[in-house]
């Protein structure tokens, strides 16, 4: 192996020889198995709904229950089967402020790896979709994720303003303007 390793810098190393068995006792034996074992186990200790995404993120907001992650023009949300209604009701404030900024943004629901299209945001009844997601928590599911496709620019949730505190609090009770539902709602059964 020969080369610049962005990790080791410049790298000579010398192969062993083909005629190595398993059995014997040579270094160069360990620096060939073991090379990937970091790597290994920081893609197995990666857990959730969106653990195959890869590329930067940025993480915009986090609750006990409830993560949301900045992935280029995509918003990967993970809410946890204990959230709490006040989590929950943040999380719906923060939608309702994302529908009125991109409401082309295009909704996945994603269980197991799985991802299922409900439509655009703009055709969505959010308070059925706030009940979709508890039902789907109640009904054996340890962790379920929501992710939001943007289309040429970002809407409210990419903005970190909406994910401060002061904005977080003042929804916790659920009777904010933000806190809508929609008579289109042809998306969610």
């Amino acid at each position: 192996m020969r080369g610049y390793d962005p990790n080791a810098g410049m790298v000579h190393l010398v192969n062993p020889s083909f005629g190595l068995l398993h059995t014997d006792d040579h270094f160069m034996k360990d620096i060939h198995e073991d090379s990937n074992q970091g790597a290994r186990a920081v893609q197995a200790a990666r857990k959730g709904p969106f653990r195959n995404e890869t590329g930067r993120s940025r993480v915009m907001s986090r609750s006990a229950h409830v993560l949301i992650r900045k992935r280029r023009k995509q918003i990967e949300i993970t809410v946890r089967r204990a959230a709490t209604e006040q989590e929950l009701h943040a999380l719906h404030a923060k939608l309702g402020m994302h529908f009125r900024t991109s409401s082309s943004c295009i909704v996945f629901l994603v269980e197991r790896g799985q991802r299922k299209s409900l439509g655009p945001l703009g055709d969505m009844n959010l308070l059925k979709l706030m009940e979709l997601i508890r039902q789907r928590l109640m009904a054996q599911r340890g962790t379920i994720g929501i992710l939001l496709v943007d289309d040429h620019h970002g809407g409210a949730m990419h903005n970190p303003r909406i994910h401060r505190g002061r904005f977080t609090r003042g929804h916790y009770k659920g009777d904010s303007i933000n806190h809508i539902g929609d008579k289109n709602d042809k998306y969610i059964q």
